[in-house]
């Protein structure tokens, strides 16, 4: 079971949504799956590395692998994000710890950005 003491960082993790505006093109927005005031999550972070940027940006960007761990909530899948002290984390990996439906672990990427 999940100890409440460890749950301290305050997320928000969202989706993005697809839709169209008034003239019939495509829009794109992150909107919460949790709620917008946030949940409470553990967080630690496993490993750094440097990853290409693209031409555009040059150079290199850091990248690195988070960890949250919260009380488990359905839905929540690769592809969405963390939001949380106005960073941005890809989740990556969503694993049920032991398929119990008590605690979920997401693994995330920083070196995202808003959008």
């Amino acid at each position: 079971m999940l100890q409440s003491g460890r749950l301290r960082r305050l997320i928000v993790i969202e989706a993005l949504q697809q839709g169209k505006d008034g003239s019939g093109g495509i829009v794109r927005a992150w909107t919460p799956v949790t709620p917008a005031d946030g949940i409470y999550a553990g967080h630690t972070s496993d490993s750094g590395t440097l990853r290409p940027a693209t031409k555009a940006a040059g150079g290199e960007v850091p990248v690195s692998a988070e960890v949250f761990t919260l009380r488990w909530r359905d839905g929540i899948k690769a592809g969405m994000r963390v939001v949380s002290r106005g960073l941005y984390y890809q989740i990556r990996h969503v694993k049920d710890l032991a398929d119990r439906h008590e605690t979920l672990i997401l693994t995330c990427e920083t070196g995202v950005r808003d959008g």
